[in-house]
């Protein structure tokens, strides 16, 4: 890995703990969307999230959500959207991830359907800067195309879960 990379990486630490994905990331929590439509795909996503035991109450995070997208939307361009929401009734990070093979229209960046929707709760409690880290954790993934291809190819929640796990592996090596 260059050199520049891990110094972007060890900046974002800011002197504190680095959350690990694979405590914020569930197999069952990983599907191929069923949805058509933006709301519907972030229902589908808050849905999923609330099996985990840190999802206090579903309807605050779904309106969290929704109106996050209200303000602006999450869909970041390069077929990629990243609902968050940082409230009460989430216990700690959380993490959910969806993929649509149709593509949903999601008013993203560069005005093109969303193909992999990953969905972000925490606490209200977590600094600004935990969560900012995991954000841009997230995105430097995403940003990479060979690993945008590996999720939209996996053949099962298992191996888009490896795909997060490998890609995080490598980036602390």
């Amino acid at each position: 890995m260059a050199k520049r990379t891990r110094a972007r990486l060890r900046a974002l630490n800011l002197g504190g703990p680095m959350h690990n994905l694979a405590d914020m990331i569930s197999e069952d929590r990983i599907v191929d969307l069923k949805a058509e439509t933006k709301e519907a795909a972030l229902r589908e996503l808050v849905s999923l999230m609330a099996t985990s035991k840190c999802v206090l109450e579903k309807e605050a995070l779904l309106r969290a959500i929704l109106e996050r997208e209200k303000t602006l939307s999450t869909g970041v361009g390069i077929g990629v959207a990243v609902p968050h929401a940082m409230i009460p009734e989430v216990t700690d990070f959380v993490i959910a991830i969806g993929r649509s093979h149709r593509g949903i229209e999601f008013d993203a960046l560069d005005e093109k359907p969303v193909l992999i929707i990953v969905m972000i709760a925490a606490s209200d409690k977590h600094s600004r800067g935990e969560y900012l880290k995991v954000l841009a954790r997230l995105m430097q993934k995403l940003r990479n195309k060979e690993f945008r291809r590996k999720v939209m190819f996996a053949k099962s929640p298992r191996e888009i879960l490896n795909a997060f796990l490998a890609k995080q592996s490598e980036e602390t090596q």
